[in-house]
C-alpha cells in the first residue's frame, strides 16, 4: 500500500471539515488536477477547467494531448464542465469533448 502523500492527507482533512461545518458549497481546487487527482472522489455541481499546460508530467504525460486526457478524467456524467479559453497553439477542446 502506498503511503498517502500531504496533499491527499490535506484533501481527506478538508473533506472532513467540510462534512463537520455542514458546508453547503465548496469550491475544491485539485492539486495534480486530473483522472489521478485525490478531490476526484467527490461528486460535483460542475467541473471547471482553467489552464492546460506542461506540468505534472511525470504522472501525467509529456504532451499537451496526454495532459489535457488526463485533465479530462475529472470529467463525469450529466455534469456540466466549464472553460476558459486556451493560451497555448492546442485545441484541447477536441480532446474535453471526446471525454464527455
Amino acid at each position: 500500500m502506498d503511503v498517502p502523500t500531504f496533499f491527499e492527507i490535506m484533501t481527506v482533512l478538508a473533506f472532513m471539515h467540510f462534512a463537520d461545518a455542514k458546508t453547503d458549497i465548496a469550491v475544491i481546487e485539485t492539486g495534480l488536477g486530473g483522472r489521478l487527482d485525490s478531490t476526484h472522489v467527490i461528486m460535483p455541481k460542475v467541473i471547471g477547467i482553467t489552464s492546460l499546460s506542461i506540468d505534472h508530467q511525470y504522472q501525467m504525460g509529456n504532451t499537451i494531448d496526454s495532459i489535457a486526457r488526463e485533465k479530462a478524467g475529472v470529467f463525469k456524467p450529466r455534469i456540466p464542465i466549464v472553460t476558459v479559453p486556451l493560451t497555448l497553439d492546442y485545441d484541447g477542446n477536441s480532446v474535453y469533448t471526446e471525454r464527455n
